[in-house]
């Protein structure tokens, strides 16, 4: 009897069969859940937890000293900070506005192209290849006076008598960082708004331009 009781060693067989009852979508999406993790959602936590304490990286002991929601009343107590916010939101506001016109423009262009559209898609991931830092450094290295790359296409193709201080005027250094912002994104955006595009059937298409002629 003791004998019966006993449980039987697992067998390939049952391990592989239990390892089937994990469905195949979870397999697929495990790994980038877990890098999204690791990237995106765990710095947030951290940072959304030294928010309330007194944490700076010259003082790491700093992190334990807690102050409730000291930081954010000083936050919002400053002209500054929604200086900086109202900037922040008409930059995003005018930002994604032209990207979605600008992007929704060059998909709409892609879809009628019949030959080279995958050239082009491919030639379109170039910008995305970039970070934002590096675009950042990039636009400031040919926007700045000491390298004077655009001020000197302008002042020789042009016959602009003095550089133009984009960096330094605040109303040209808004536009500089727009301009980079879009030259960045803007491709993003139409990548996804082409792929909307092509799922789309066709016998709306038809059935408009049967309309129109």
């Amino acid at each position: 009897m003791q004998s019966e009781s006993r449980t039987l060693p697992h067998t390939p067989i049952d391990i592989t069969i239990r390892r089937e009852r994990v469905p195949l979508v979870v397999k697929l999406l495990l790994p980038a859940c877990l890098s999204v993790a690791l990237v995106v959602v765990l710095p947030l936590l951290f940072s959304l937890y030294t928010s309330f304490t007194t944490y700076r990286l010259i003082e790491p002991e700093s992190i334990r000293h807690f102050i409730s929601i000291r930081n954010y009343v000083r936050a919002l107590s400053n002209a500054d900070f929604w200086a900086a916010f109202g900037r922040t939101m008409l930059f995003l506001t005018v930002a994604l506005n032209l990207e979605l016109v600008l992007g929704l423009g060059i998909a709409l262009l892609l879809a009628q192209v019949t030959r080279g559209q995958r050239v082009l898609r491919t030639i379109m991931m170039f910008p995305m290849m970039f970070l934002p830092i590096l675009a950042g450094f990039q636009f400031k290295f040919m926007l700045s006076d000491s390298t004077v790359v655009i001020n000197n296409l302008l002042q020789s193709v042009f016959g602009f008598r003095s550089a133009v201080p984009f960096l330094v005027n605040e109303k040209l250094a808004f536009m500089s960082l727009l301009a980079a912002e879009v030259w960045n994104s803007t491709l993003v955006f139409a990548v996804i708004l082409l792929a909307g595009l092509m799922a789309i059937p066709q016998d709306p298409h038809r059935s408009v331009e049967g309309r129109w002629l």
